[in-house]
């Protein structure tokens, strides 16, 4: 198991270092990579190549000095993150990178079996609300995200949405891998009108006790709902393709209905 914790050392990133040690000490020679993007860069000379980074755009050009700064606030970061985990027991890989922040996150969880960060970065501390969209940061090919809201420490309530779709499959595979070594207790949810055999399916599948919820109602609704009425930890997602439901998390109403609560999100693609 790889998984990779990416920190910008705000109180959301905070919030991930329990997860993260807690999911690392429940698997077997598990790898640990902390990792901080610096999003800025030292100017290259060439005007077209740093006109971007002049505009605003990431990665931001900056003076050596500038940049010199960075790297060793993102070294303090993974340090920190790295002394806890090493006192849990746990190897830790520290990596600083610079550059843009989608496409430089993207590339390090690829080799990566789980990425854990929080909901929102430094922006959102600076600047309650102004946090942008979660869409904008995340790797979304192959490797499952789990996005950490503030105040979560351990797992112990998963809510897995289920209807036998192939991204429903995929939000089984990413709980079976990362998250049954925790021995949580699990609902499986179906919304409509008969999903029992569904939720049979999804017992068989995910090889662990699961309760079962068929549900009427918006999906959306009826899914976030009974998560913040047990509460659960962590709600279970899959999308293949174009999705409602994913046009829905990563929506402004999607975001704020979760980010107000307490629930993770674990996403698969």
């Amino acid at each position: 198991m790889h998984i990779l914790v990416a920190l910008d050392g705000s109180s959301h990133a905070d919030a991930v270092t329990a997860v993260a040690i807690q999911i690392a000490q429940a698997h077997d020679d598990c790898q640990l990579t902390a990792l901080h993007i610096v999003n800025v860069r030292v100017a290259s000379g060439n005007l077209l190549a740093d006109l971007s980074g002049h505009l605003g755009f990431e990665p931001a050009v900056v003076s050596a000095k500038i940049e010199a700064e960075h790297l060793a606030n993102g070294r303090a970061i993974v340090g920190a993150f790295a002394k806890e985990a090493r006192a849990a027991g746990l190897d830790v890989v520290e990596e600083v990178r610079a550059g843009a922040l989608p496409a430089t996150l993207a590339e390090a969880a690829a080799d990566a079996d789980l990425v854990i960060m929080g909901f929102r970065g430094e922006t959102e501390d600076r600047w309650p609300g102004q946090g942008g969209r979660l869409a904008a940061n995340l790797p979304t090919e192959h490797t499952p995200v789990l996005l950490v809201p503030t105040g979560l420490r351990a797992i112990k309530t998963v809510v897995v949405g289920y209807d036998g779709s192939q991204g429903a499959m995929l939000a089984v595979r990413a709980t079976r891998a990362a998250l049954i070594a925790l021995h949580p207790e699990i609902h499986g949810v179906f919304v409509g009108d008969d999903g029992t055999a569904v939720l049979d399916e999804l017992s068989q599948r995910i090889g662990h006790p699961v309760e079962h919820h068929v549900l009427t109602g918006n999906p959306h609704e009826v899914l976030l709902g009974l998560a913040k009425t047990m509460p659960a930890d962590v709600v279970a997602l899959g999308f293949s393709g174009h999705s409602k439901l994913k046009d829905f998390v990563f929506g402004t109403l999607g975001e704020e209905a979760l980010l107000d609560g307490t629930t993770a999100v674990l996403l698969s693609t």
